[in-house]
């Protein structure tokens, strides 16, 4: 018989509430542990910038706090933020992100019996020195430090070998959609998900590879879906117009969960060639939807995807490579489904929302 979670009074805490990979999880896990009766307060460090559409994604039982606290040295907004934790009496904090991850850990000081957990969303190797050494000091009065996967807690380890025993390390977890029967269409459509802020997400790449592939298979009837926005939008709306593939690549902006919805029904296969990834919840989500995956060899994504299984990881940069592996399933449909089942069922066995949160609450309320 499992013990009963005890019901906590829970304060996540988050940089910005911006459409991102780390904001829309933190919102589906706030949405999740308040339908688990857990008392859930969000608090936002930067007031400025709160999407509206994705606060509204919020369960109205979950309490929405925004402060301007960009700077631990705000001592007025810091004490904003200690009233507002002196009000709700929390049990736990639980944060995400840099900074929102500092202003948790100097809590600690202040309400040394609340329990701090921490989640490292990113690769260390993205963590400037300054960063590095707080986490250094500051991990001390951390509780639990939750890695989205054992590359990520790979990464924390070089550095802070003394507070291995404090990381687990918890996957992302998404929602597990119905499926309907797929209706047939020769059009091949290649999904993206991802922000336009920075190189990172690599869409020239993706870019690149549609253009190669139209020039070696001028047959192929294939469109890139690239979803996502940021300052490089129009860069990249005119790099499809330099490499002479306007017409097969469309960009969708920005999409909330209901839009993504729709997109990933419609779409064939999923494509991905980020730099540097802590756990892609773009690539979870595009697996639960039963779409295979070409992704370059991101080391978070390798103890998701099994090459030939349920997609294909490739060198990172080798672009016949990723051609390669992408034209196989252009052109079969049997292959597709094959590893779009597979995919699905991966997410179902070890990423849905439910056996994560579940874990998530062991580590908040125990």
């Amino acid at each position: 018989m499992t013990n009963k979670i005890p019901q906590c009074r829970i304060v996540m805490i988050i940089n910005d509430l911006l459409i991102g990979g780390a904001e829309r999880v933190f919102v589906s896990q706030a949405n999740a542990l308040v339908s688990r009766g857990h008392q859930v307060s969000l608090v936002v460090l930067n007031k400025n910038q709160v999407d509206v559409d994705l606060k509204n994604e919020l369960n109205d039982q979950v309490r929405f706090e925004q402060i301007w606290l960009l700077s631990v040295w705000n001592f007025r907004e810091f004490r904003a933020l200690i009233a507002l934790l002196r009000e709700v009496r929390p049990t736990v904090i639980y944060s995400t992100l840099d900074q929102a991850n500092l202003v948790s850990k100097i809590c600690k000081i202040i309400f040394p019996n609340c329990r701090i957990v921490i989640r490292e969303s990113g690769m260390a190797d993205r963590k400037s020195f300054k960063v590095k050494v707080f986490d250094l000091v500051f991990n001390f009065f951390v509780n639990k430090i939750i890695a989205v996967s054992p590359g990520v807690a790979e990464s924390l380890i070089t550095y802070q070998p003394f507070h291995k025993g404090k990381i687990e390390v918890i996957q992302n977890g998404v929602f597990i959609p119905q499926l309907t029967a797929e209706c047939g269409n020769s059009l091949v459509k290649i999904l993206h998900v991802g922000s336009m802020n920075n190189e990172n997400k690599n869409q020239r790449f993706l870019i690149d590879i549609i253009a190669l592939l139209l020039e070696r298979y001028p047959a192929a009837q294939v469109e890139l879906d690239l979803v996502g926005t940021g300052k490089l939008s129009q860069e990249l709306v005119k790099y499809t117009e330099l490499r002479g593939v306007s017409n097969h690549v469309k960009f969708l902006g920005k999409c909330l969960p209901r839009e993504l919805d729709r997109v990933y029904r419609d779409s064939n296969i999923f494509v991905f060639a980020s730099y540097s990834e802590g756990s892609p919840n773009a690539v979870l989500e595009a697996m639960s939807y039963g779409l295979p995956v070409v992704s370059t060899d991101v080391l978070s994504l390798r103890s998701v995807i099994v090459n030939e299984q349920n997609g294909y990881l490739t060198i990172a940069g080798g672009q016949d490579e990723f051609l390669s592996k992408l034209y196989q399933l252009v052109i079969n449909e049997r292959l597709r489904h094959e590893l779009g089942h597979n995919a699905r069922q991966t997410v179902i066995q070890g990423h849905s929302l439910g056996v994560v949160i579940t874990k998530i609450e062991n580590i908040l309320c125990s």
